[in-house]
């Protein structure tokens, strides 16, 4: 389907319309640029012809020359006046359509005031208008080919606004369900151990705050068997409270028997309203189940939510892009195999997919995320729909659902 579509008297402007048809063909396509003296096959109906070819069309170069505004039939009457006429009808008929609708003015011919037209063609006169002059023909032609890609492209994407994403879209890959349930259980347990080391911080900070501090005798050394049939041993210590109380209880710690000896003193620490509550004055011993606990807590909630935290800029990008994006169909190319990366004996398989620009006419390539089961069995063949950013062609959302065991989208080309 043709993409600009120039009208033009041929009396009024052959030469220009014939060069400015070669450079286009040259930079879109020769099937994207409709001429009537070229595209109408013989024994077509003319006006049905042009009125397809308009209505398919972004762009719509209206080229009028010196004689274009007053040239007359064999009657002296103004063409322009005449409902029939041929240049008249493709005008109003663009007039009416999405397309960009650009007067080209020729060798400096001046844009005709609006009392100068019939009154279907006035809203042409607030329409921009170039100038194409044989003198700066590289310069005004460059001019005119940026505002034909940007027509082009503006109506593609407006064409694109208009259809919906459908329902089953997916860009997550397979998987990633077991991953966000796995990573929420780490996540969960973390903030676990980093809940019970605070309790265990706030219980101790709450001990230190009332206890004393004396010497202790280990009395005997209590024998513990383990399971792998070694011993270890509990201390049991001895000690006088300031109120003269005599104490003996045994240290919640075990160790061989080589780290405590009977008859020894040992700091301690002890609660005055529970003596028996005592430990040793030692900084492990005052801290290491907080450390523990703490440190594993926030090791592990932390490592898990680096990921949970890519994963929420993940969704808002997709969020941000379902809403703005434009779907386009796309074409499978390849798969990719990236040997040097390696989990569990897997290697990442990648989808590459294919675009041409309907702008620059350039194949643009699309990445889909990692995969870890070889997806080319299912993905050969398909017409993939991937989600850009106009703005950004590297910002883009892959639909997976072919890999979930649903049939791809129904999408139209873009």
């Amino acid at each position: 389907m043709p993409g600009v579509f120039i009208s033009y008297r041929r009396d009024d402007s052959a030469g220009f319309a014939g060069a400015l048809e070669r450079e286009l063909a040259t930079r879109f396509g020769p099937e994207f640029v409709f001429m009537d003296i070229k595209d109408i096959e013989g024994g077509t109906d003319f006006p049905v012809a042009i009125d397809e070819a308009i209505k398919s069309s972004e762009v719509v170069l209206i080229l009028t020359g010196s004689r274009w505004l007053d040239a007359k039939d064999e009657h002296g009457v103004r063409r322009l006046e005449k409902p029939g006429d041929f240049v008249r009808q493709e005008i109003a008929r663009a007039l009416k359509t999405q397309a960009r609708v650009i007067p080209v003015l020729l060798d400096g011919t001046n844009l005709p005031l609006a009392e100068q037209l019939p009154q279907d063609l006035q809203p042409l006169t607030t329409r921009q208008a170039l100038e194409l002059r044989n003198s700066h023909w590289d310069e005004d032609m460059a001019r005119l080919l940026n505002h034909v890609r940007e027509g082009m492209y503006a109506a593609s994407l407006q064409e694109a606004s208009g259809k919906k994403i459908e329902l089953d879209f997916n860009p997550t890959p397979p998987g990633h369900r077991t991953v966000k349930l796995l990573l929420g259980v780490t996540l969960a347990m973390g903030l676990i151990f980093v809940a019970f080391g605070i309790a265990l911080l706030v219980s101790q900070v709450r001990f230190l705050a009332g206890a004393r501090n004396t010497d202790a005798r280990i009395v005997n050394l209590l024998p513990e068997r383990a399971d792998d049939g070694s011993y270890t041993y509990r201390p049991q210590l001895e000690y006088v409270t300031p109120a003269g109380q005599t104490v003996h209880t045994p240290l919640d710690t075990v160790s061989n028997r080589s780290a405590y000896h009977v008859g020894e003193l040992v700091p301690i620490l002890f609660d005055p309203d529970q003596p028996e509550h005592a430990i040793p004055n030692t900084f492990w011993s005052r801290w290491l189940f907080v450390v523990i606990f703490g440190g594993i807590g926030i090791v592990v909630s932390g490592s898990t939510s680096i990921p949970s935290v890519l994963r929420a800029i993940r969704r808002h990008r997709i969020r941000g892009l379902l809403k703005k994006g434009r779907p386009i169909v796309t074409a499978y190319h390849s798969v990719e195999e990236n040997a040097a990366v390696e989990v569990q004996g897997l290697h990442p398989f990648y989808v590459i997919t294919e675009w041409r620009n309907p702008v620059s006419h350039e194949l643009v390539q699309f990445r889909s995320p990692a995969l870890w089961q070889d997806p080319r069995p299912i993905a050969s063949d398909q017409l993939i729909t991937v989600v850009i950013d106009p703005d950004n062609f590297h910002c883009y959302l892959m639909d997976l659902s072919f890999l979930h065991g649903r049939a791809a989208p129904r999408v139209r080309r873009l």
